[in-house]
């Protein structure tokens, strides 16, 4: 693991996970200190949930067809992109109840096909997700993987806020 994740064996894995994600914060507040840093999180993060969304509803659908299954419907919110979608996959219906919901698919009777396509999404929590959390809170080097991810918060403060 980096050296910017430090386990205590005594308390477990999550405690390390949350400070190193606590740290990481901190090391972004202090590049952007203020309620510039804080409004520029939030929009990243609000970003980060309307792409996520679609992003995860097509990768339940991948799971089920990579594994032998079919789709029939994706239902999917006019604000995480559904009016776009419908226009270019047959299978997605802007418009639910929910953020974004597959209702229509078939696994055959296959647990195989189901559980590709429940647990697809999931697996970019592993890669790429957690590969770029470690390279995120790792040990900066002269030019890191942390650097470049991490370039429009170590760049923000050439920029005037005020």
């Amino acid at each position: 693991m980096g050296a910017g994740l430090m386990i205590d064996r005594n308390r477990g894995l999550w405690p390390g996970v949350l400070l190193a994600d606590f740290r990481l914060l901190q090391a972004f507040l202090a590049r952007m200190p203020g309620l510039a840093g804080l409004a520029v999180m939030m929009a990243g993060l609000l970003f980060g949930w309307w792409l996520y969304v679609p992003v995860h509803e097509l990768l339940h659908v991948a799971g089920c067809l990579m594994a032998g299954g079919e789709v029939s419907r994706l239902e999917l919110a006019p604000l995480y992109g559904g009016d776009v979608l419908e226009a270019w996959l047959p299978f997605v219906v802007s418009g639910s109840d929910y953020a974004g919901q597959l209702t229509g698919f078939d696994t055959g009777g296959s647990d195989w096909v189901y559980q590709s396509c429940v647990l697809l999404p999931y697996a970019i929590t592993i890669f790429p997700g957690f590969w770029l959390w470690q390279r995120l809170i790792g040990d900066p080097g002269p030019v890191t993987h942390r650097h470049m991810l991490l370039r429009m918060a170590a760049e923000a403060d050439s920029y005037n806020y005020s």
